[in-house]
């Protein structure tokens, strides 16, 4: 009976450049998210160009082109992470110099200024003391 890790010593070579590359790439590259749901479109990029290039590459090992396979792949790859990004995208509410906001943004930021203002009104109310109903509405007159 053969031992389990025959398939493992055939393929050692082959094996050993995949695991490492998955690790670079789940290291390096996903490290660098701090959030999944806001992935930067380059990482995405380079990520499909890695994965397509790494595939392509294997299998053109069997045909004895594994360079130029490789380098095809990882072309191919840019190029299709290049068109998902143009593709799905979300349309921007506000167009500025400093990067377009979307209405996501818009929606996030109008949280915050609101979170900001009830800590002001809070802070304003317990500054002052009298009339709590009539301080509250001052202060949402002033900061509101």
């Amino acid at each position: 009976m053969s031992s389990p890790f025959s398939i493992f010593r055939k393929h050692q070579r082959v094996l050993t450049v995949v695991l490492t590359g998955l690790a670079m790439i789940s290291f390096v590259l996903l490290g660098a998210i701090n959030d999944p749901q806001n992935i930067p479109t380059t990482l995405v990029v380079i990520f499909l160009a890695a994965m397509v290039g790494g595939i392509a590459w294997m299998a053109g090992l069997t045909r004895g082109k594994a360079s130029e396979w490789g380098v095809t792949g990882v072309f191919v790859g840019a190029l299709v992470g290049v068109a998902i990004f143009f593709s799905s995208g979300e349309a921007s509410a506000v167009y500025i110099d400093s990067g377009d906001l979307s209405t996501t943004d818009i929606s996030n930021l109008q949280r915050q200024r609101a979170i900001a203002n009830q800590f002001v009104q809070q802070a304003y109310v317990a500054t002052h003391p009298g009339n709590e109903y009539r301080q509250a509405a001052l202060a949402q007159l002033m900061f509101g």
